[in-house]
């Protein structure tokens, strides 16, 4: 008698979802090479597929059909999931967004990032790597980092895993400028006169003021202030940056007692720098307070009427 052979496969251990792979075969042997297209229903790596045996008598009645027969189907080496890096953008609410600069210690990464499978695969998780940081996620996700430690060249490294534990790592590079608080370098205050002429019974103060700032791309400047107390509040002016003695108008300094002065610098990233001196009473070689009770050497007395003190 003549047999003929149906030859169905599924991915389904119990045979369910048989699709046809041939009929009416009559041969001892079949040679069948596997579709590429076939591991979109390979979830796992390696993969199963089912073969089922049907055989039909020379009339075309059936005779009977096999279990199920499992084969173990490798993915091609070259099937991967593939992985992308978003724009990136600073959330940290310090740096200028026109500046289109991240600052060291200031700035904070925001991107997505965002994962596909191949040939039916699913995407497990993702790891990113940035700034000294690892974050693990399991679907796309928007990632925030910490404040950006490291200045020079980043790099942020993005490896997506699938549901065939296949693995692709993609890489994006950025820039972070060097940053560093602000340094007042120079500052004194003087008594001078109203031109600016150093004297000791000056009532004016003549002031020298300057610092540092890091530079962030010609970006970042720098403001100064002159702190001094009216009526007992603090008040500050604004002024230029210098390193020649320049006087400050339009304020007296009584030349009886000493004054506290500040010096501010604030540059553009809101760090602030803040240092105090004292602008000197006037002049004594040695002055007695008018109760005779107390004395004071190179300066006027401060002390009150009753008060005894040796200054």
């Amino acid at each position: 008698d003549t047999f003929t052979h149906n030859i169905y496969y599924s991915i389904d251990p119990s045979g369910i979802g048989m699709t046809m792979l041939v009929t009416d075969h009559t041969g001892l042997t079949y040679d069948w090479t596997l579709p590429r297209d076939i591991v979109q229903y390979l979830t796992t790596d390696p993969g199963y597929i089912y073969i089922t045996l049907a055989t039909y008598d020379s009339e075309g009645t059936f005779i009977g059909q096999t279990d199920p027969i499992d084969i173990c189907v490798i993915v091609p080496e070259d099937i991967v999931p593939t992985a992308s890096i978003g724009d990136l953008s600073d959330v940290g609410g310090i740096v200028p967004t026109d500046w289109n600069i991240f600052v060291q210690g200031k700035s904070k990464l925001s991107f997505n990032i965002s994962g596909e499978g191949a040939e039916g695969s699913t995407i497990t998780n993702y790891t990113v790597e940035v700034n000294g940081e690892t974050f693990n996620k399991t679907e796309t996700s928007t990632i925030i980092t910490s404040v950006l430690n490291n200045s020079g060249t980043n790099t942020i490294t993005l490896t997506v895993t699938d549901s065939r534990n296949r693995s692709t790592t993609v890489t994006k590079d950025f820039e972070v400028v060097a940053y560093s608080s602000p340094v007042l370098d120079t500052y004194s205050a003087e008594r001078s006169d109203s031109s600016g002429t150093l004297v000791d019974d000056g009532e004016y103060l003549s002031y020298i003021i300057n610092g540092t700032i890091a530079d962030c791309s010609g970006k970042n400047t720098a403001t100064y202030s002159i702190g001094y107390t009216v009526d007992g509040s603090l008040v500050w002016v604004v002024v230029n940056a210098t390193e020649t003695s320049t006087v400050l108008p339009g304020q007296t300094f009584a030349g009886g007692k000493s004054h506290n002065i500040y010096f501010k610098m604030v540059d553009s990233l809101g760090s602030t720098v803040i240092v105090e001196t004292t602008l000197e009473s006037v002049f004594k070689l040695v002055n007695i307070n008018k109760s005779i009770t107390a004395m004071a050497l190179g300066k006027k007395s401060r002390a009150g009427i009753d008060e005894k003190l040796l200054e």
